[in-house]
């Protein structure tokens, strides 16, 4: 079945205005609309959301019709809330591919986004079980810390003996302890 390409969507119309303004004129199947690569500064505003869209139709004979009639003309169709829209030209034309070969690029895409996805997800694990590790070990060596210093406070320095003298008797019976 023909599928034809519209290039350049506007920002500000909405995908279903779009369905809805091409069903005013030719049977359509399948629509979709590919989503614009984002760019560095996730600026979608001034280009719009979206790259381009696809629409599938039954018949080859209509398709050429319809890209013939508006390839270049304004669109000057109402849509469901009976505002017109104006101002955007028609930049379409018909595909030698099939459904399938159009929306690949985008499913690869996907793929690669969730590749990249998942190798930050892999290197943020990383790095918060190195903090966690880290915060632990901090813990403990508060926990020692303040261990030593309770025993400190609170056993009378005079009934720690400060220098110990062991005979050789006793030395010999705390190895067999």
């Amino acid at each position: 079945m023909p599928v034809i390409m519209i290039h350049q969507i506007p920002a500000n119309i909405k995908p279903h205005m779009l369905r809805t303004i091409i069903e005013q004129h030719i049977k359509c199947i399948r629509f979709y609309l590919r989503p614009r690569e984002l760019k560095a500064d996730n600026q979608y505003e001034k280009d719009g959301q979206y790259e381009c869209g696809f629409f599938e139709t039954p018949d080859i004979y209509e398709a050429r019709d319809f890209v013939q009639k508006f390839n270049g003309k304004h669109i000057t169709a109402s849509s469901k809330s009976n505002t017109l829209i104006r101002g955007y030209v028609w930049s379409i034309e018909l595909l030698n591919q099939g459904w399938e070969a159009v929306t690949q690029k985008t499913k690869d895409r996907q793929q690669q986004r969730d590749m990249i996805l998942q190798t930050e997800m892999q290197q943020l694990g990383n790095l918060s079980r190195q903090y966690l590790e880290k915060l632990q070990a901090d813990r403990n060596r508060n926990k020692d810390q303040m261990s030593c210093e309770w025993i400190r406070k609170t056993v009378p320095q005079k009934a720690i003996p400060q220098k110990v003298e062991l005979s050789l008797e006793q030395i010999k019976w705390t190895k067999f302890l």
